[in-house]
Order: structure tokens, then C-alpha cells, then sequence
């Protein structure tokens, strides 16, 4: 099952069991996520380097999956730290 894939069937759980929209579920994991990041893994100074990081490669014509994999992290969490946003639900 692939990284995206794994990540749209967890915030469905999630949608279901905390009866949440799917874009409320989504904030949540991802804010989680960003969070684990800050406190765990780098400082702010440090995490807004491999941002700006991320930013390049993809104005560079990387694909978010590579970046993804470079980094170790979701899909949804690198597309969000690129766009300062989560996707729109398709309508």
C-alpha cells in the first residue's frame, strides 16, 4: 500500500471513529506530525532550513514522493510544509 493511500485510509478511520470531516482529520494528522517534528526530531531553526530544503527541490521539478522519501516523512506532511496548506477536498 503506498505512503498517500495509507495515510487517506487513517484519516478516514479517524473520520469515522471521532465522527470528524475528512479535512478536520486530516489537520489533525498532520498537525500531529508537524508537531512530532518540531519537538522530537530538530529545532525551529533547523526545521525551517529543511523546509526551505523541501521548497527547492520541488521548485527544482522533484516530485513530492521523492521528496518524501528523502526526508522520511508523509506525503500529505511534505505537501504541506511546501504549500502551507493541506489539500482541497475534491467536491
Amino acid at each position: 500500500m503506498s505512503q498517500g493511500t495509507e495515510e487517506n485510509y487513517l484519516a478516514l478511520l479517524v473520520c469515522i471513529i471521532k465522527k470528524k470531516s475528512v479535512n478536520k482529520a486530516l489537520q489533525d494528522m498532520f498537525g500531529a506530525v508537524e508537531q512530532e517534528i518540531k519537538t522530537k526530531q530538530m529545532p525551529d531553526t533547523e526545521l525551517s532550513r529543511k523546509i526551505q530544503e523541501m521548497r527547492q527541490l520541488r521548485k527544482d521539478g522533484k516530485k513530492y514522493s521523492e521528496i518524501s522519501k528523502k526526508y522520511g516523512l508523509p506525503l500529505g506532511t511534505v505537501y504541506y510544509h511546501i504549500n502551507g496548506k493541506t489539500r482541497k477536498p475534491k467536491k
